[in-house]
């Protein structure tokens, strides 16, 4: 019988000990370590993204606390609150807009506190990030951030037009309240952006992300790693750019897969009828580092 040696690729981290039985493997962890691959020990994702969040309110409310704030932003970009603003005058859709502040490596605007919308509202009409084209009612930002404030204009959302109104402007006249339009208008917008971002995510044994790798990704973008064929998730496959240049510590695991769980694509077995000799059928499974032959008899 085939037993796969799921340890031959160490799942087990920060100094754990693989062990398998009957099938199963286990990890024997250091002290100050827990779960299941030992991967507990240091401050978890998500309580890392609330202090970012934390942080981000300290700075918006509390100006002292962000006294070592001493990164800048780029020439022709704006400072407030730990982030980078480019207000631009010229008119363009909703979707051009976002695609122009994209590659700033910026979003076009969320709008997170009070004090950030009356920063923002100048004398003139303009786009934010806040829409709802992939589900009708969910607006969300195109930054990804959550949606913590609103500001909607009296009756608004109302989705009025038949054709869709699922990007949202900011009307400068009335406090900078927000109303729900079609996309296709064309008008001016704001862009932004971290004053840090990251480079390229971090590599995963056995691993690769979506898509294809960047330069540079902005605070608060995320993405997603995917076990390579043969091996098998565990844990979180998801990381996100934190505030400093820093990414999350991946959490994903990929285990190798179990002889039963591999989809074997036999060929089929031919008989050499003229010398009444039998053939043979050769499989090979990797296993991480380690293969496995088995010949079975025609």
């Amino acid at each position: 019988s085939c037993v796969s040696d799921a340890c031959l690729d160490d799942p087990c981290l920060n100094g754990g000990t693989c062990t398998e039985r009957d099938g199963h493997i286990k990890c024997l962890c250091l002290p100050t370590y827990g779960g299941r691959f030992c991967q507990s020990g240091e401050i978890p994702a998500c309580l890392q993204n609330l202090l970012s969040h934390l942080s981000l309110l300290c700075c918006a409310f509390l100006t002292p606390c962000c006294a070592s704030d001493l990164e800048r932003c780029e020439p022709g970009w704006d400072k407030f609150h730990g982030f980078c603003y480019r207000h631009f005058s010229q008119r363009q859709s909703w979707e051009v807009a976002e695609r122009h502040c994209r590659t700033q490596g910026a979003h076009l605007v969320s709008v997170m506190t009070p004090e950030e919308q009356d920063y923002i509202n100048s004398r003139e009409y303009q786009w934010t990030g806040l829409n709802d084209k992939t589900v009708e009612d969910d607006f969300r930002w195109s930054d990804g951030n959550p949606l913590l404030y609103e500001n909607w204009y009296r009756g608004q959302p109302d989705s009025y037009f038949l054709s869709g109104e699922d990007c949202v402007v900011m009307v400068w006249h009335d406090n900078g309240r927000w109303s729900d339009v079609p996309c296709n208008y064309h008008l001016a917008y704001t862009c932004k952006k971290g004053t840090s971002s990251c480079g390229p995510p971090p590599k995963v044994r056995n691993a690769s992300i979506f898509g294809k790798t960047r330069v540079r990704y902005e605070t608060n973008a995320v993405v997603r790693y995917r076990c390579s064929e043969g091996f098998q998730q565990r844990l979180n496959p998801v990381v996100r750019c934190l505030s400093g240049g820093r990414w999350e510590r991946p959490q994903i695991l990929c285990i190798p897969a179990t002889f039963q769980q591999l989809k074997l694509n036999l060929k089929p077995l031919k008989r050499h009828h003229s010398t009444g000799t039998s053939s043979f059928n050769t499989l090979k499974i990797q296993f991480g580092y380690g293969t496995m032959t088995r010949c079975k008899l025609s």
